[in-house]
């Protein structure tokens, strides 16, 4: 089966708030394109590949385009501070599209479950839901290598 390159992106932070050490900030990029409601594609957008985030996030203006299916229509997600003021008011739902690279390699079309932010202000994450369990995965960043795989075995799912 074909890979899919995914590529690493690294900030330095230095500042008190960390005893002035420098500290790598690394997030892995993938490219990913969403179904339109015609069944057509979306242009290809980077995305943070967030293994650790179980549940993908869209921006307002991407998600408003791409077909989707609202499950829960007024809902909310936070990030590590379960305070109110830090929450972001989404619907849920799904979504399908595609994670793609430059070289034009492309996963299958694949359904998975997004919150839909209602305001643009949020980054555009793929969640590993509906993800992980179809894909090989390999991501060295020593090396600057990182590539995903459909499993060959899910084929017919």
């Amino acid at each position: 089966m074909t890979q899919v390159k995914l590529r690493f992106d690294t900030e330095w932070i230095v500042s008190e708030r960390y005893g002035n050490v420098p500290l790598g900030v690394i997030r892995l990029l993938a490219d990913v394109a969403f179904r339109l409601p015609t069944g057509e594609s979306t242009e290809i957008y980077e995305a943070i590949l967030d293994t650790g985030a179980f549940v993908s996030v869209l921006p307002k203006y991407l998600w408003k385009q791409v077909k989707r299916e609202i499950l829960v229509e007024n809902t909310f997600f936070s990030g590590i501070k379960p305070r109110k003021a830090c929450h972001v008011q989404a619907s849920f739902g799904t979504v399908s599209g595609y994670l793609c690279d430059e070289t034009g390699n492309r996963t299958r079309d694949y359904e998975f479950p997004a919150f839909l932010a209602k305001t643009d202000r949020v980054p555009l994450i793929v969640g590993f839901a509906g993800l992980l369990e179809k894909l090989r995965t390999d991501f060295d960043y020593e090396t600057k290598k990182a590539w995903i795989e459909w499993r060959a075995a899910l084929e017919g799912r």
